[in-house]
């Protein structure tokens, strides 16, 4: 968001230098500095842009517009409300999709004021031209270089296990602090143990035991989970199986790596086959996200998994889509998922269909790992 601005400010001083036209002022307003460096930052705010309305041509540049929202200022939103009806000032505001919905959207009268546009994460093609244009800028200044190869793994390892970022951002994060522990091992080269690495620093997860050749891993499933697991050969083939499939070609795979149904009385093993699998294939047993729908038997219930706009701050993020978020490479277990309301069943059709879930507030949660 920040750089598509700065874009914006270099084509306007473009144009209007070809043009000859008078230019254009383009300010960044820090909203926490403005207000925690005032006793009446109102009064500052009003001086500045009255200042500037007067001198010409203006773009405000209002970063984390929230926040204003969030501190109960509203003196400061009187303030900016006033001169964006002015012809000579323009404002850009900052915020994230969630903070939006949660605090400028329940202001109506300064929601109307904006024109609001989203940004979407960009496509592999457009991240991956980024981290190379990145990797050479590091290369100049650091002597490390950035392969090819690194700069694929960051993109698969960035999209598989950070999802609480977008794309080019997260990935370039990723880069960034590879190109670092590089740097400190006095290697001239970024290597996969730097990837998975910056990897697991930024997911809070360790990453760094997965097997170079998951190909292997794969193989070994299916006699893992039967060393655990008695008497389902059967079933535990089919699950084993089912995942080898799915990890052969990651590209145009659009669902989750797996969906299962376990069928069959209590003691059989369904739930012990799901702690297993996460376990030998996610790394942990942490890795299973485990839903009781007896919970989730009512219409409402719906909320406690993608969130409620209406039930204030504290509930805008839903138990699913959060740990979803926190774990992108994980185990969603729905114990007893006959006792769901139809309603919470449909979400999960939209899961299972696209890989995706799209919560109140619109954004989208991966659940294709």
């Amino acid at each position: 968001k920040h750089r598509l601005v700065r874009n914006l400010a270099k084509l306007m001083r473009r144009h209007e230098v070809e043009h000859s036209l008078p230019f254009t002022r383009v300010v960044l307003l820090h909203t926490e500095q403005l207000l925690a460096g005032s006793e009446r930052p109102e009064a500052l705010l009003l001086s500045a842009l009255t200042r500037a309305d007067h001198a010409g041509r203006f773009l405000l540049i209002v970063d984390n517009l929230p926040f204003i929202l969030k501190a109960q200022r509203r003196e400061v939103i009187a303030v900016l409300t006033k001169f964006l009806q002015s012809p000579r000032i323009s404002l850009i505001g900052i915020a994230d999709p969630e903070e939006y919905h949660v605090l400028v959207k329940r202001d109506p009268m300064l929601d109307q004021l904006f024109e609001k546009v989203a940004l979407d994460d960009v496509t592999d093609d457009e991240t991956t031209a980024v981290l190379m244009s990145r990797a050479f800028q590091a290369t100049a200044k650091t002597d490390v270089t950035v392969t090819y190869r690194s700069i694929k793994l960051v993109l698969e390892l960035a999209k598989r296990y950070v999802a609480r970022e977008a794309l080019p951002g997260k990935a370039l994060a990723v880069m960034s602090d590879a190109i670092g522990l590089a740097e400190q091992r006095g290697s001239p080269v970024v290597a996969e143990e730097d990837v998975r690495k910056a990897v697991s620093l930024k997911a809070h997860m360790d990453v760094t035991a997965v097997s170079h050749d998951e190909r292997e891993k794969l193989l070994a499933l299916e006699s893992q989970l039967q060393r655990s697991i008695v008497g389902q050969n059967e079933a535990l083939s089919a699950l084993a199986n089912a995942l080898k499939r799915a990890r052969m070609d990651l590209q145009d795979r659009r669902r989750p790596l797996g969906t299962f149904l376990f069928l069959g009385p209590t003691g059989v093993g369904k739930t012990q086959t799901a702690k297993v699998l996460a376990q030998e294939y996610f790394g942990s047993e942490d890795a299973m996200i485990r839903l009781d729908m007896n919970e989730y038997s009512t219409e409402d219930s719906v909320h406690l998994l993608i969130g409620s706009p209406d039930a204030g701050e504290s509930s805008a993020e839903g138990f699913l889509a959060k740990r979803v978020q926190d774990r992108p490479f994980s185990l969603v277990l729905l114990d007893e998922i006959e006792k769901a309301h139809p309603k919470v069943l449909n979400l999960f059709l939209q899961i299972l269909d696209e890989g995706q879930l799209i919560d109140n507030f619109g954004m989208k949660t991966d659940f294709r790992n």
